[in-house]
């Protein structure tokens, strides 16, 4: 279990690294309230770009409860989502104010959370 425990973005770039070169069919990761930043979300990302035998099917990302990965990670994560052969259907993660991922052609479920002490820029 990843959530709640503190990986922080060194940690989050280890478990990224372990399940980038395996053959895992890993359809959820929850990495929620893992002090990770923006510099772990473009670890997250590496794996939903992913093509080939190595891609993940990740159908599920739960990263709610991350204060430092402001706006410059969720737009990593958007553009990663476009890009890859990604089959994310559920995001939830945690935003000071809506944050709008256009173009997501497999996303069904988004959960934006809200809080009150990050800054968004």
């Amino acid at each position: 279990i990843l959530s709640g425990n503190r990986l922080g973005d060194d940690g989050v770039r280890e478990v990224v690294g372990l399940l980038s070169g395996s053959a895992l069919t890993l359809e959820a990761l929850d990495v929620s309230e893992t002090d990770m930043t923006s510099v772990g979300v473009d670890e997250i990302c590496k794996l939903l770009i992913i093509e080939g035998s190595h891609s993940l099917p990740l159908k599920r990302l739960y990263m709610s409860g991350n204060d430092g990965i402001g706006l410059g990670g969720f737009r990593s994560l958007g553009a990663a989502i476009r890009k890859g052969a990604c089959q994310l259907e559920e995001l939830s993660l945690t935003a000071k104010k809506p944050v709008k991922l256009r173009e997501i052609r497999t996303l069904r479920v988004l959960d934006q959370d809200f809080f009150r002490d990050a800054e968004l820029g």
